[in-house]
């Protein structure tokens, strides 16, 4: 897996301008009904067409995290929130927090020792390995007890 390099892609003028708002109102949302239906808001025309494209363009067409391309009827792209929009509701607008993903590497949840893909030294394959037969990815053997590759000086 590459490195995503953010400054790659501009991050859309619509999403600094409104995702604290958004994020905001998106929180008190929950505040009220947290099975809350989510949204992605539209600006000028722009939304989340326009996100997935921009996302598409910084990862190479590939998933963030286990760099499946290509992503389409067989393998369906989705944008993961790094930080899900229902724990940390004001991120859930903010661009780095924003992913595009494969359908299998969707997270359902979140610990904060999750490796980021925009952050050094991320590197897929010192952590992770894929069976390419079931699309399965596992945790990379020899991963010491804190989940780091051993020193194999």
């Amino acid at each position: 897996m590459e490195f995503i390099d953010r400054s790659r892609v501009d991050e859309p003028k619509w999403l600094i301008d409104n995702a604290e708002q958004w994020g905001r109102e998106w929180a008190a949302k929950l505040g009220v009904d947290r099975q809350s239906r989510w949204i992605w808001h539209q600006c000028d025309g722009q939304g989340h067409a326009d996100l997935v494209e921009r996302l598409r363009v910084l990862t190479n067409r590939h998933c963030s995290y286990c760099d499946a391309f290509p992503m389409g009827p067989r393998i369906q792209s989705t944008i993961d929130h790094f930080r899900p929009k229902v724990e940390f509701p004001s991120y859930a607008y903010h661009w780095e927090n924003l992913f595009l993903s494969c359908s299998l590497c969707q997270k359902k949840t979140f610990d904060e020792q999750l490796l980021k893909p925009d952050v050094r030294p991320y590197d897929f394959d010192s952590y992770f390995e894929i069976d390419y037969e079931t699309g399965e990815v596992r945790l990379r053997r020899g991963l010491n007890d804190k989940g780091k590759p051993e020193d194999r000086r």
